[in-house]
C-alpha cells in the first residue's frame, strides 16, 4: 500500500490536499500525522460542474497559501459533475481557483479544524 497524498481531514469527510505525489508524498516539516490544524475559507466557488473552498493555513506563525509544491492554491472540493459530457476531476479545482474572476469571497472568515494525515491507496 502507498500514500496517494496528504493533506488535513476532517470529520464531515472532505480535506485540503497538501502534497499529491503518489508514492512520495509528504507531510509539512514538523508535523505528523494526526497532528491537528486550523484551516481558514476565505472564497467559494460555485459553478455547475464544480465547487469548494480557498483555504490558507498557518505554519510556525507563517500564512500558507498553496500546496507543497507552491503551484496551486491551497482549497476544499465540495463537489464535482460534468462538464461538456466528461466527468470533472476533483483536482481541476485547484487550477480553477487561480482563476480570479470565478472566486467569491466570503463575508466573514470560517475556521474548520482538521488533521493531517495521508490518504493510502488499497
Amino acid at each position: 500500500m502507498k500514500n496517494i497524498y496528504s493533506g488535513v481531514f476532517f470529520d464531515n469527510g472532505l480535506h485540503m490536499t497538501w502534497d499529491y505525489a503518489p508514492g512520495h508524498c509528504k507531510l509539512p516539516e514538523h508535523i505528523e500525522e494526526g497532528y491537528k490544524q486550523l484551516v481558514e475559507l476565505y472564497s467559494i466557488i460555485s459553478l455547475q460542474s464544480i465547487g469548494g473552498y480557498g483555504c490558507f493555513i498557518y505554519l510556525n506563525g507563517v500564512k500558507i497559501l498553496n500546496q507543497s509544491d507552491d503551484k496551486l492554491p491551497l482549497h476544499i472540493t465540495l463537489y464535482t459533475g460534468y462538464e461538456s459530457g466528461r466527468k470533472v476531476s476533483p483536482a481541476e479545482f485547484g487550477p480553477i481557483l487561480k482563476e480570479p474572476f470565478y472566486s467569491s469571497p466570503l463575508t466573514k472568515l470560517c475556521s474548520w479544524e482538521g488533521t493531517w494525515a495521508f490518504y493510502p491507496s488499497y
